[in-house]
């Protein structure tokens, strides 16, 4: 057996160590999203766009999922939309859940984004989870500490913004007493 399988887990054997829920659990929810068409349709409208590039990855977002299914949040902030791709993930957790609203947090201009040309922020994301959406531009760094007051309460925060030591250090003062 090599080093690295030795030491690694699945995604399943990941969240049960972090949350405490058996991996039995875990793998219904994965299951769960496998089953919900998302996985396909996502990488349909990915093909048809081209190399658009940039979207985290299904094993990424799958996590994501199932932690939000999990966590059953009422508010989630993420920073970066792009394309779309981890906003779905949420957004399909909280509409399986029947609760909570995310709060994706983007530039409203394309600074080397992977966003096909003519398509706009999020644009992957299915119409039918839009509900549970709310789209807030500019810089992170300016805007998450606003929203973050008007909230007042965030149960999962997810940051897929610019990844500088600068702006991620600035997202995460946001989270400190004021």
């Amino acid at each position: 057996m090599n080093e690295y399988r030795r030491y690694s887990v699945s995604l399943e054997e990941a969240i049960e160590v972090l949350t405490g829920y058996p991996k039995q659990v875990v793998t219904e929810l994965v299951k769960e999203l496998y089953s919900s068409g998302l996985l396909q349709y996502l990488h349909t409208c990915l093909q048809e766009a081209g190399d658009v590039g940039g979207p985290i990855d299904y094993e990424s977002g799958t996590a994501l999922y199932v932690l939000v299914r999990i966590f059953k949040p009422e508010v989630v902030v993420e920073t970066g939309v792009a394309n779309g791709v981890s906003s779905s993930f949420i957004l399909k957790a909280l509409d399986q859940n029947s609760r909570g609203k995310l709060y994706s947090i983007d530039l409203h201009y394309r600074e080397s984004m992977s966003v096909p040309i003519g398509k706009e922020l999020g644009w992957i994301i299915p119409e039918s989870l839009r509900n549970r959406w709310l789209l807030v531009l500019g810089e992170s760094t300016k805007v998450l500490p606003k929203l973050l007051k008007k909230l007042g309460t965030v149960d999962i925060f997810f940051h897929d913004s610019r990844h500088t030591y600068k702006t991620m250090m600035k997202d995460i003062v946001s989270f400190g007493p004021s």
